[in-house]
């Protein structure tokens, strides 16, 4: 719904009860909120809307009133086209309300009713910033909530960020100040240390991502570490039981299963080639791996290899 944002689209609550059968009538979504400053007021008599009197307008007894309107409507058509024509800047504003068609349809004999919703927070409007700020914080409850209820373990709830349509397997364990955003999917089995951002990634079963570290556009397989502090950049392929330790760095890398870098290491456009007598490749501390900036050719190395020389730079050449 407009101006709902943290209405859910799943759930469709009094609106699959609104209905016009009478000619000239109008529906609208209401809420009773304990805090109803802002909003305009429901006034009616039973089960009869009387009108909509927006705050700036409404008497102190009327802004006692609990009952709010919610903007969300459903009018006969052919009504409340007629009725907007009639609408006036009589108030306090010196606006045309939408909401003074309803008091046109009472004056006209029509038949107008209000659906409350058991929720407030699913039809709260967002006018200023601190509102938009409560929306995220209601927003990022109900979408934690329900990944636990799913089988996802976190150690504070309150503060783990993580983007309507993320995908996470059952018994991964997030904690506190983990960021989870865009397309990302998350395997089964796997420890999220705190303050990991992880962006329009795919992370493999079983895996470790360590305190700090972030991850943007790339492929990660099962079992990997990852971190603490280490950065991959966009376009990364992990094939699997990889390990990126402190302060490694990556580029559109693509390392074979086992491939190891502990720390301290940049990898750029670079690619381990897996043979059928290898070992894992493994890179010390202080290692470049990249391609010329000014010939962007593929660094490639037999994962028979073990890079062992700190300070190494090697550029566009096969290992």
């Amino acid at each position: 719904m407009w101006g709902c944002p943290t209405a859910e689209s799943s759930n469709p609550g009094p609106a699959s009860e609104l209905s016009c059968p009478a000619e000239g009538c109008s529906d609208r979504i209401d809420s009773t909120d304990a805090e109803p400053s802002g909003y305009g007021r429901i006034i009616r008599n039973g089960e009869q809307v009387l009108s909509i009197v927006e705050e700036k307008d409404a008497t102190e007894e009327q802004r006692q009133v609990t009952e709010i309107n919610t903007g969300t409507y459903l009018f006969d058509a052919a009504f409340v086209l007629s009725a907007l024509k009639g609408l006036n800047k009589n108030n306090a504003q010196g606006e045309y309300y939408l909401t003074d068609v309803v008091a046109a349809a009472v004056a006209a004999g029509e038949k107008t009713r209000a659906l409350c919703v058991d929720d407030p927070t699913e039809v709260m409007g967002i006018n200023d910033r601190c509102q938009l700020a409560e929306a995220e914080v209601l927003m990022r409850w109900k979408i934690n909530a329900d990944l636990m209820l799913g089988g996802i373990s976190m150690t504070d709830p309150t503060t783990v960020y993580i983007d309507n349509g993320v995908e996470l397997g059952m018994d991964t364990l997030i904690q506190p100040n983990v960021h989870l955003r865009g397309k990302t999917s998350i395997g089964k089995n796997c420890i999220i240390e705190p303050g990991v951002v992880v962006v329009d990634s795919r992370i493999g079963d079983g895996c470790h991502l360590k305190a700090g570290s972030v991850i943007e556009e790339s492929q990660v397989g099962v079992e990997c570490e990852i971190g603490p502090m280490a950065h991959l950049r966009p376009g990364n392929i992990l094939k699997g039981k990889n390990k990126l330790g402190n302060f490694v760095e990556t580029k559109k890398a693509v390392l074979g299963e086992g491939s190891k870098a502990s720390h301290l290491t940049y990898i750029g456009d670079a690619r381990s080639v897996e043979t059928s007598t290898s070992v894992a490749v493994r890179l010390p501390a202080t290692t470049m791996v990249s391609t010329s900036i000014r010939r962007p050719l593929r660094m490639t190395f037999s994962s028979a290899v073990i890079l062992s020389l700190s300070l190494r730079s090697l550029s566009a050449v096969t290992v």
